[in-house]
């Protein structure tokens, strides 16, 4: 059996993947909650910093919880991919809620792209935006994609800008500088 066969079958093991690979994901309060082949089901703690300025989550932050969760679905298929398009459609605000759920369900996965429908709702199942979201299939060996998030780690630096706001600097180590990981 081989790796990419391996991991598809343990899927306690690519969420775990998922929630702690370094990602953005991560450091916003989001977590794959549940998947099998072709779906995903996440959700996101909602914090001050999700929120705009009239007291709803921002459609950013609901956006990137959808691209999360699809980029889950798509990697059950064992497909690497790079968000290509995307249609949203935000029905109703999301008002300080406790938290957002969103499930992603395969709509089409070829060789080049793959379609996913993601619906995201409020902790109370109000529907708070349907978006369908498409992945360009990034030409990348499963196998070394996994070893490489393994193997890297990205850390934040949270500090004050000058005006006492809350700045992140980012330090990537070897995700993004086309260095091979190590065996």
């Amino acid at each position: 059996m081989s790796k990419k066969e391996d991991f598809m079958e343990h899927m306690d093991e690519l969420i775990n993947f998922r929630n702690n690979s370094g990602t953005v994901s991560r450091h916003m309060a989001m977590k794959i909650t549940d998947a099998k082949p072709g779906w995903a089901r996440g959700e996101m703690l909602c914090q001050a910093f999700h929120m705009n300025p009239i007291g709803s989550v921002h459609g950013g932050m609901v956006f990137l919880l959808a691209d999360f969760v699809a980029g889950t679905a798509a990697l059950t298929r064992g497909k690497v991919g790079s968000t290509s398009n995307a249609s949203a459609y935000f029905v109703n605000p999301a008002y300080m809620p406790e938290k957002l759920i969103a499930e992603a369900s395969e709509i089409k996965t070829g060789q080049c792209l793959s379609t996913y429908d993601v619906v995201v709702r409020d902790d109370q199942g109000k529907i708070i935006s349907k978006i369908v979201i498409e992945f360009y299939n990034l030409r990348i060996d499963f196998d070394d994609y996994v070893r490489n998030m393994l193997k890297h780690e990205t850390d934040l630096y949270f500090d004050k800008n000058v005006f006492g706001e809350d700045k992140v600097e980012a330090k990537t180590f070897g995700l993004l500088d086309g260095k091979q990981p190590e065996e």
